[in-house]
């Protein structure tokens, strides 16, 4: 077979090929810009065995402080700062939670099974903000 013939036979393949290639880096390179930005009013959400503990709005976090949160097996240090948060310690095993670091960006979680801990960081809404 030539490769004129070939070609021939397999030009639409390439563009159907070259399509997906084209729409997958696209879609990629927005996802990361869409969730590498840190937001501007952050809350947390502390939860136990899926009760709410506390809410803290981290935008009107002024200095570093920490505070002290029983989990279901132990205590569980947590430290927050001006739209972060972070496990300091924690009795768990592994310390995974505390090797998340600080979290400034919405939508991320820091996690703590042994605990049964989670702390859900979001964007603060104005239906959250006290006027």
């Amino acid at each position: 077979m030539k490769a004129k013939e070939l070609f021939k036979k397999h030009f639409f393949d390439g563009i159907v090929l070259l399509s997906l290639i084209a729409i997958t880096i696209i879609s990629f390179a927005l996802v990361l810009s869409f969730s590498n930005k840190p937001a501007s009013s952050l809350k947390a959400d502390i939860y136990r065995e899926n009760t709410l503990l506390r809410t803290i709005d981290l935008s009107k976090v002024e200095k570093e402080e920490s505070f002290v949160i029983e989990g279901s097996k132990g205590e569980m240090v947590i430290s927050i700062k001006h739209n972060a948060i972070k496990v300091e310690d924690s009795s768990c095993y592994k310390k995974y939670c505390v090797h998340e670091g600080w979290v400034d960006k919405a939508g991320h979680p820091i996690i703590c099974a042994y605990n049964s801990i989670y702390i859900y960081v979001g964007e603060a809404s104005f239906s959250d903000v006290d006027i």
